[in-house]
């Protein structure tokens, strides 16, 4: 097995030592082990089809895990399903072993494992759904779907005044935009 090269941006680093420093309900230390099982799964699925990591990247927008391996879309699809299915049994578990901080990261993890499955591209859901789609079809489902979260987010903070659901719905957009900029006529031709 090969050394993986770990990497941070700058001002990824600086944000989440701001939400941890303000952090009052403990969500940064309950969302660890989620996130890291999340990705546990990924890592597992990867290693049964020969795919060794490379890269674990924490940027801006989420945590990117480069590999060395040409895998099929049947293959993409599992590795993909992985990482939801590794966060799902967490929050089991974490659920099962109780206490508020086990209960906590259930709570995020079970949150974090949905979200992962919408069908958006650079989500779990938007890889299974190119593998299984094709990436003609992904791309376009995967506008329509950040442009409704997007709006929804928007009626949340209207309603509710929630902050978090638009800023996801405007960062999903802002992926399809990077992802397929330039090439918009792929997704609407």
């Amino acid at each position: 097995m090969g050394r993986i090269r770990w990497e941070i941006h700058p001002m990824a680093a600086l944000l989440l030592a701001l939400w941890y420093f303000f952090d009052e309900q403990g969500t940064v230390a309950a969302l660890a082990p989620a996130a890291a099982v999340h990705e546990l799964g990924h890592t597992v699925a990867l290693s049964l089809f020969h795919a060794p990591v490379t890269r674990l990247s924490l940027g801006m927008f989420g945590l990117r895990m480069d590999y060395r391996a040409a895998l099929t879309d049947g293959q993409t699809a599992i590795c993909a399903v992985a990482g939801p299915a590794a966060g799902a049994l967490w929050a089991l578990a974490a659920w099962e072993i109780g206490g508020a901080f086990f209960r906590l990261s259930a709570i995020l993890s079970l949150g974090l494992t949905l979200f992962n499955l919408l069908p958006v591209f650079p989500l779990d859901g938007g890889r299974i759904l190119e593998a299984l789609a094709g990436r003609k079809w992904a791309g376009r489902i995967s506008w329509v779907v950040a442009a409704t979260a997007a709006l929804c987010g928007a009626a949340l903070l209207g309603r509710f005044g929630l902050m978090a659901p638009p800023a996801m719905g405007l960062w999903l957009l802002f992926c399809q935009w990077r992802r397929v900029g330039a090439r918009l006529t792929d997704v609407v031709s």
